[in-house]
Protein backbone atom coordinates (compact mmCIF):
# COMPACT_ATOMS: atom_id res chain seq x y z
CA UNK A 1 0.00 0.00 0.00
CA UNK A 2 1.26 3.46 -0.91
CA UNK A 3 0.79 5.53 2.25
CA UNK A 4 1.13 8.82 0.42
CA UNK A 5 4.13 9.96 2.47
CA UNK A 6 6.62 10.37 -0.37
CA UNK A 7 8.11 13.85 -0.32
CA UNK A 8 6.21 14.90 2.82
CA UNK A 9 8.16 16.37 5.72
CA UNK A 10 7.87 14.53 9.05
CA UNK A 11 9.58 15.47 12.31
CA UNK A 12 10.46 12.62 14.67
CA UNK A 13 11.53 13.24 18.25
CA UNK A 14 13.35 10.59 20.24
CA UNK A 15 14.80 9.49 16.91
CA UNK A 16 18.13 8.26 18.27
CA UNK A 17 16.86 4.93 19.58
CA UNK A 18 13.91 2.63 20.11
CA UNK A 19 10.53 3.39 18.61
CA UNK A 20 11.55 6.81 17.26
CA UNK A 21 14.51 5.37 15.40
CA UNK A 22 12.47 2.50 13.98
CA UNK A 23 9.81 4.95 12.83
CA UNK A 24 12.43 7.09 11.12
CA UNK A 25 13.54 4.06 9.09
CA UNK A 26 10.00 3.14 8.10
CA UNK A 27 9.08 6.71 7.19
CA UNK A 28 12.25 6.87 5.11
CA UNK A 29 11.25 3.69 3.27
CA UNK A 30 7.99 5.49 2.38
CA UNK A 31 9.99 8.33 0.84
CA UNK A 32 9.30 10.92 3.55
CA UNK A 33 11.64 13.83 4.16
CA UNK A 34 12.74 13.86 7.78
CA UNK A 35 13.76 16.14 10.61
CA UNK A 36 15.14 13.93 13.38
CA UNK A 37 15.62 15.14 16.94
CA UNK A 38 17.31 13.66 19.99
CA UNK A 39 19.66 14.73 22.77
CA UNK A 40 22.43 12.27 21.82
CA UNK A 41 24.12 13.58 18.67
CA UNK A 42 26.08 10.37 18.08
CA UNK A 43 23.00 8.15 18.06
CA UNK A 44 21.10 10.78 16.11
CA UNK A 45 23.68 10.90 13.32
CA UNK A 46 23.65 7.10 13.17
CA UNK A 47 19.85 7.10 12.91
CA UNK A 48 20.06 9.68 10.13
CA UNK A 49 22.44 7.48 8.15
CA UNK A 50 20.04 4.56 8.52
CA UNK A 51 17.18 6.72 7.29
CA UNK A 52 19.14 7.89 4.25
CA UNK A 53 20.05 4.29 3.45
CA UNK A 54 16.38 3.31 3.77
CA UNK A 55 15.38 5.84 1.12
CA UNK A 56 14.74 9.22 2.74
CA UNK A 57 15.44 11.90 0.11
CA UNK A 58 16.33 14.45 2.79
CA UNK A 59 17.30 14.12 6.47
CA UNK A 60 18.08 16.97 8.84
CA UNK A 61 19.12 16.42 12.45
CA UNK A 62 18.53 18.53 15.55
CA UNK A 63 20.56 17.60 18.61
CA UNK A 64 18.48 19.25 21.35
CA UNK A 65 16.79 18.62 24.67
CA UNK A 66 13.09 18.78 23.85
CA UNK A 67 12.15 19.04 27.51
CA UNK A 68 13.23 22.68 27.25
CA UNK A 69 11.64 25.55 25.30
CA UNK A 70 14.97 26.18 23.53
CA UNK A 71 15.08 22.59 22.31
CA UNK A 72 11.59 22.79 20.88
CA UNK A 73 12.45 26.13 19.26
CA UNK A 74 15.44 24.51 17.54
CA UNK A 75 13.26 21.70 16.18
CA UNK A 76 10.63 24.19 15.04
CA UNK A 77 13.17 26.29 13.17
CA UNK A 78 14.63 23.23 11.44
CA UNK A 79 11.14 22.18 10.31
CA UNK A 80 10.28 25.71 9.20
CA UNK A 81 13.33 25.82 6.93
CA UNK A 82 12.06 22.70 5.12
CA UNK A 83 8.35 23.62 5.25
CA UNK A 84 5.63 22.67 4.80
CA UNK A 85 5.61 20.31 7.76
CA UNK A 86 3.24 17.39 7.29
CA UNK A 87 3.80 15.18 10.33
CA UNK A 88 5.10 15.02 13.88
CA UNK A 89 5.88 11.86 15.81
CA UNK A 90 6.25 13.00 19.42
CA UNK A 91 8.24 10.16 20.93
CA UNK A 92 9.56 11.93 24.01
CA UNK A 93 11.35 10.70 27.13
CA UNK A 94 9.99 8.03 29.46
CA UNK A 95 8.82 8.53 33.03
CA UNK A 96 10.45 7.16 36.21
CA UNK A 97 9.58 3.56 37.07
CA UNK A 98 8.23 2.87 40.55
CA UNK A 99 5.21 2.38 42.77
CA UNK A 100 3.26 5.19 44.39
CA UNK A 101 5.29 4.76 47.59
CA UNK A 102 8.57 4.99 45.68
CA UNK A 103 7.84 8.11 43.63
CA UNK A 104 8.59 11.42 45.35
CA UNK A 105 7.77 14.98 44.27
CA UNK A 106 10.96 15.30 42.24
CA UNK A 107 10.20 12.13 40.28
CA UNK A 108 6.65 13.34 39.58
CA UNK A 109 8.05 16.63 38.30
CA UNK A 110 10.47 14.75 36.04
CA UNK A 111 7.60 12.63 34.72
CA UNK A 112 5.48 15.68 33.97
CA UNK A 113 8.25 17.72 32.35
CA UNK A 114 9.91 14.91 30.42
CA UNK A 115 6.84 13.36 28.86
CA UNK A 116 3.70 15.47 29.21
CA UNK A 117 4.99 19.01 28.91
CA UNK A 118 7.53 18.05 26.22
CA UNK A 119 4.69 16.51 24.19
CA UNK A 120 2.51 19.60 24.64
CA UNK A 121 5.30 21.90 23.45
CA UNK A 122 6.10 19.75 20.42
CA UNK A 123 2.42 19.50 19.48
CA UNK A 124 1.91 23.24 19.81
CA UNK A 125 4.90 23.99 17.60
CA UNK A 126 3.91 21.44 14.96
CA UNK A 127 0.28 22.59 14.85
CA UNK A 128 1.44 26.16 14.29
CA UNK A 129 3.50 25.13 11.28
CA UNK A 130 0.78 22.88 9.90
CA UNK A 131 -1.80 25.64 10.02
CA UNK A 132 0.45 27.53 7.61
CA UNK A 133 0.42 24.59 5.19
CA UNK A 134 -2.13 22.04 4.08
CA UNK A 135 -2.80 20.36 7.40
CA UNK A 136 -1.02 17.24 8.57
CA UNK A 137 -0.78 14.55 11.21
CA UNK A 138 0.44 14.56 14.84
CA UNK A 139 1.03 11.28 16.65
CA UNK A 140 1.93 11.21 20.34
CA UNK A 141 3.56 8.07 21.73
CA UNK A 142 2.12 7.47 25.20
CA UNK A 143 1.73 3.89 26.44
CA UNK A 144 -0.77 1.22 27.45
CA UNK A 145 -0.17 1.89 31.15
CA UNK A 146 -2.94 4.46 30.68
CA UNK A 147 -5.35 1.51 30.65
CA UNK A 148 -3.36 -1.36 32.17
CA UNK A 149 -2.33 0.68 35.27
CA UNK A 150 0.46 -1.57 36.61
CA UNK A 151 1.37 -0.64 40.21
CA UNK A 152 5.07 -0.37 39.37
CA UNK A 153 4.45 2.24 36.68
CA UNK A 154 2.33 4.80 38.49
CA UNK A 155 3.86 7.80 36.69
CA UNK A 156 3.32 6.18 33.30
CA UNK A 157 -0.29 5.38 34.21
CA UNK A 158 -1.02 8.99 35.15
CA UNK A 159 0.95 10.75 32.41
CA UNK A 160 -0.18 8.45 29.61
CA UNK A 161 -3.80 8.86 30.63
CA UNK A 162 -3.29 12.62 30.62
CA UNK A 163 -1.78 12.42 27.12
CA UNK A 164 -4.75 10.40 25.89
CA UNK A 165 -7.06 13.11 27.21
CA UNK A 166 -4.92 15.82 25.66
CA UNK A 167 -5.07 14.11 22.26
CA UNK A 168 -8.84 13.64 22.48
CA UNK A 169 -9.42 17.30 23.29
CA UNK A 170 -6.79 18.81 20.99
CA UNK A 171 -7.69 16.45 18.17
CA UNK A 172 -11.26 17.73 18.08
CA UNK A 173 -10.00 21.31 18.09
CA UNK A 174 -7.52 20.82 15.24
CA UNK A 175 -9.52 18.49 13.00
CA UNK A 176 -11.40 21.36 11.27
CA UNK A 177 -7.99 22.76 10.30
CA UNK A 178 -7.07 19.51 8.54
CA UNK A 179 -4.73 18.42 11.33
CA UNK A 180 -5.27 14.90 12.59
CA UNK A 181 -4.08 14.09 16.11
CA UNK A 182 -3.84 10.57 17.54
CA UNK A 183 -2.20 8.85 20.50
CA UNK A 184 -0.26 5.62 20.13
CA UNK A 185 -0.17 3.34 23.18
CA UNK A 186 2.51 0.66 22.93
CA UNK A 187 2.72 -2.11 25.48
CA UNK A 188 6.01 -3.69 26.59
CA UNK A 189 8.48 -3.13 23.74
CA UNK A 190 12.09 -4.28 23.50
CA UNK A 191 13.79 -0.94 24.13
CA UNK A 192 16.01 0.41 26.89
CA UNK A 193 12.84 1.15 28.82
CA UNK A 194 11.92 -2.54 28.71
CA UNK A 195 15.21 -3.51 30.35
CA UNK A 196 14.60 -1.04 33.18
CA UNK A 197 11.09 -2.38 33.66
CA UNK A 198 12.35 -5.96 33.97
CA UNK A 199 14.98 -4.90 36.50
CA UNK A 200 12.33 -3.20 38.64
CA UNK A 201 9.97 -6.17 38.47
CA UNK A 202 12.76 -8.59 39.34
CA UNK A 203 13.78 -6.52 42.35
CA UNK A 204 10.22 -6.48 43.69
CA UNK A 205 9.55 -10.17 43.00
CA UNK A 206 12.80 -11.34 44.55
CA UNK A 207 13.77 -13.15 41.36
CA UNK A 208 15.92 -12.56 38.32
CA UNK A 209 15.18 -10.65 35.13
CA UNK A 210 14.67 -13.81 33.09
CA UNK A 211 11.85 -14.84 35.41
CA UNK A 212 10.43 -11.33 35.25
CA UNK A 213 10.50 -11.45 31.45
CA UNK A 214 8.62 -14.77 31.43
CA UNK A 215 6.01 -13.44 33.84
CA UNK A 216 5.49 -10.33 31.75
CA UNK A 217 5.23 -12.32 28.51
CA UNK A 218 2.57 -14.48 30.13
CA UNK A 219 0.41 -11.36 30.53
CA UNK A 220 0.52 -10.67 26.78
CA UNK A 221 -1.85 -12.85 24.70
CA UNK A 222 0.57 -13.06 21.77
CA UNK A 223 3.19 -14.34 24.22
CA UNK A 224 5.99 -11.83 23.77
CA UNK A 225 6.71 -8.09 23.88
CA UNK A 226 6.68 -5.97 20.76
CA UNK A 227 9.73 -5.01 18.75
CA UNK A 228 10.25 -1.29 18.02
CA UNK A 229 9.39 -1.97 14.36
CA UNK A 230 5.95 -3.30 15.38
CA UNK A 231 5.06 -0.01 17.04
CA UNK A 232 6.76 2.03 14.33
CA UNK A 233 4.57 0.41 11.67
CA UNK A 234 1.46 1.67 13.44
CA UNK A 235 3.03 5.10 13.89
CA UNK A 236 3.90 5.30 10.20
CA UNK A 237 0.34 4.52 9.19
CA UNK A 238 -1.09 7.02 11.66
CA UNK A 239 1.20 9.70 10.23
CA UNK A 240 -0.01 9.04 6.70
CA UNK A 241 -2.88 10.64 4.75
CA UNK A 242 -4.48 7.17 4.76
CA UNK A 243 -5.34 7.69 8.45
CA UNK A 244 -7.37 10.82 7.76
CA UNK A 245 -10.34 9.72 9.86
CA UNK A 246 -8.30 8.49 12.80
CA UNK A 247 -8.43 11.71 14.80
CA UNK A 248 -8.85 12.57 18.49
CA UNK A 249 -8.39 8.88 19.29
CA UNK A 250 -5.96 6.35 20.72
CA UNK A 251 -4.53 3.24 19.07
CA UNK A 252 -3.09 0.50 21.26
CA UNK A 253 -0.27 -1.80 20.13
CA UNK A 254 0.30 -4.26 22.95
CA UNK A 255 -0.42 -7.78 21.71
CA UNK A 256 -3.81 -7.82 23.41
CA UNK A 257 -2.51 -7.03 26.91
CA UNK A 258 -5.27 -4.47 27.45
CA UNK A 259 -8.70 -4.33 25.88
Amino acid sequence: MDLGLAGRLVAVTGAGAGIGRAAARQLAAEGARLVLASRDRGRLESAAEEARAAGAPQVDVVAADLTTPDGVAALTEAARRRAPLWGLLACVGSTPIGTFDEIDDEAWQVAFTTKFLASVRAMRAAAGLMRDGEGGRIVVVAGNAAADAPPGMVTSTAINAALAGLVASTGRLLAPHGIGVAALHPGPTRTGRYASLLAHRAAHAGGDEEAAAKALAAQIPVGHPAEPDDVAAAATYLLSPRAAHLVATSVTVDGGQTR
